[in-house]
């Protein structure tokens, strides 16, 4: 799913209902706030890309199930806190 360059402004908890993705890139768009713990229902995805936007606060520890992800995971770019899960 490529949605990179759109001016989005939140990612929807709903995007964990998209288990079988395995790509999602949503770069370079202005989505704001936490990252949602629902990501973390992404069970498939191996590839993450959500830099340049304006996300903050604490990643979530759920970013650990998504075992699968080893070709990219890219939160570059944003304003996010505290420690790296231990998942990670």
């Amino acid at each position: 799913l490529y949605l990179q360059a759109n001016g989005f402004t939140r990612l929807p908890s709903e995007i964990g209902n998209l288990f079988l993705l395995q790509r999602f890139f949503a770069q370079k768009n202005k989505i704001g706030g936490n990252l949602v713990t629902e990501i973390g229902r992404l069970v498939n995805l191996l590839d993450l890309n959500l830099s340049e936007n304006s996300m903050s606060g604490a990643l979530p520890s759920q970013l650990g199930d998504l075992l699968l992800l080893r070709d990219q995971l890219n939160l570059s770019e944003n304003s996010f806190t505290g420690p790296i899960p231990d998942a990670l």
